[in-house]
C-alpha cells in the first residue's frame, strides 16, 4: 500500500490523518484516492487538502503513475497465465487421403478395374481382374518395388483391399495398417491389444472391409471396429460376443445393404456358430443368424434332443 498525507488549516497536527492509497483486487489493480472518515471532517466543514511544496505533489505523483504501470503488467502477465497452452496445429492429410473417393454400395457392385474394394474382388468372390498390363510376355520382366514389415511373426492371410492409391491390409496381432499403394510408405496403424489369457486359437486376420469414408475390421477378440480410413481413428466397437466363452474372430467383414456382417469363430471350443449384421453408422446390432438351429427350429430335427445345440460349432468363415 502506498500512503501520501495532507492537513486542513484547522488541524495541520493532523495532517497525516488523510490518506490515499492504492489497492489491488483479485483481478489486477484499482487505484482508490480518499479521505479518511474521521468525524471532525464532515461534510459541513470545508477541509482541503494542501501538499507542503510542489515537488512533492510531483513525487506522489510518479509514484501513483509508476504503481499504475506495474498494476497494468501485472494484471496482464496474470491474464496471459490463466489462458490455456493453444494446440498444435492438426497434421495435414496426406494428398492420397485428400484425393480418397468414398466408397458406395454402387462401386461395391460394379467395382473399377483399378481398385480392388473387396476381398475377392467383387461379391461374386471370383477374385479376376481385368487388368491387363501385366501378362504371360512381360510376367518375367517384374521386379521389386518396395517391401513393408507388418511386424508380425504369424501367418498373414488377408487380402490388401486398394481404393484410389491407398492400401489396406489387416495383419496378426490385431493390426490394420493404410499404406501408400506407389510409395510403400505407411500413412498409419491401428492396432487393438490381444491381453493375457484371451482365447485365439488362430491369431491371424482375413481381411478388411470398406465403405463410404470408413474401414470396417473383426478383431480377434469378437469385437468389430470401424475406423476411419483417412485417420485410422475408431468410429466405433461392438462386442460381438463374449471371447471368455471361446468367442474369436479370424474372418473378414462382408458389407452389404447397408450392413456390416462378420461371422465367429471357435468351433474347436464347442460355441455356436452365428453370422450377425450391424449397422455401418452406429455399430448397433441389427439381426443374428444361428447356424445351429435350436430345437423347433427349420433344421433341428437332424440334431440330436439334448444340448448338442448349444456346442456344436458351426463357425463361419468369408472369404
Amino acid at each position: 500500500m502506498t500512503k501520501f498525507f495532507c492537513a486542513t488549516p484547522r488541524h495541520r497536527h493532523d495532517r497525516h490523518r488523510l490518506e490515499a492509497a492504492t489497492f489491488m483486487n483479485t483481478f489486477g489493480f484499482t487505484i482508490v484516492f480518499g479521505k479518511t472518515a474521521w468525524s471532525r471532517f464532515t461534510t459541513h466543514r470545508k477541509s482541503a487538502c494542501l501538499f507542503r511544496s510542489a515537488s512533492r505533489f510531483a513525487f506522489l505523483r510518479s509514484l501513483v503513475f509508476a504503481g499504475t504501470m506495474f498494476a497494468m503488467i501485472f494484471a496482464s502477465y496474470q491474464a496471459s497465465a490463466q489462458q490455456p497452452p493453444s494446440a498444435p496445429p492438426a497434421a495435414a492429410l496426406p494428398q492420397v487421403f485428400r484425393d480418397y473417393k468414398p466408397v458406395t454400395a454402387e462401386r461395391l457392385k460394379v467395382p473399377e478395374a483399378a481398385n480392388w474394394l473387396q476381398i475377392r474382388g467383387q461379391y461374386s468372390g471370383w477374385g479376376y481382374s481385368e487388368l491387363d498390363q501385366i501378362n504371360p510376355t512381360n510376367v518375367n520382366q517384374l521386379q521389386l518395388a518396395w517391401v513393408f514389415a507388418t511386424g508380425a511373426g504369424n501367418a498373414h492371410e488377408a487380402a490388401p483391399l486398394v481404393n484410389n492409391g491407398v492400401m489396406y491390409v489387416s495383419a496378426p496381432g490385431n493390426q490394420v495398417m493404410a499404406i501408400n499403394a506407389k510409395t510403400g510408405n505407411l500413412l498409419w496403424r491401428y492396432r487393438r491389444e490381444i491381453p493375457p489369457g484371451a482365447i485365439v486359437m488362430h491369431p491371424v486376420s482375413r481381411g478388411v472391409a470398406l465403405f463410404a469414408d470408413g474401414v470396417y475390421f473383426a478383431s480377434s477378440l469378437a469385437v468389430s471396429v470401424a475406423l476411419d480410413a483417412r485417420t485410422g481413428k475408431e468410429i466405433w466397437t461392438t462386442t460381438v460376443d463374449d471371447n471368455k466363452k471361446a468367442y474369436y474372430i479370424s474372418a473378414a467383414p462382408v458389407v452389404a445393404d447397408g450392413k456390416v456382417m462378420v461371422g465367429v469363430s471357435g468351433g474347436e471350443w464347442g460355441i455356436r456358430g452365428f453370422v450377425a449384421a450391424y449397422d455401418l453408422e452406429t455399430g448397433k446390432e441389427v439381426w443374428r443368424c444361428y447356424t445351429i438351429p435350436a430345437p423347433g427350429e427349420p433344421g433341428s430335427e437332424a440334431w440330436p434332443k439334448a444340448d448338442e445345440w448349444k456346442t456344436g460349432g458351426g463357425h463361419v468363415g468369408f472369404g
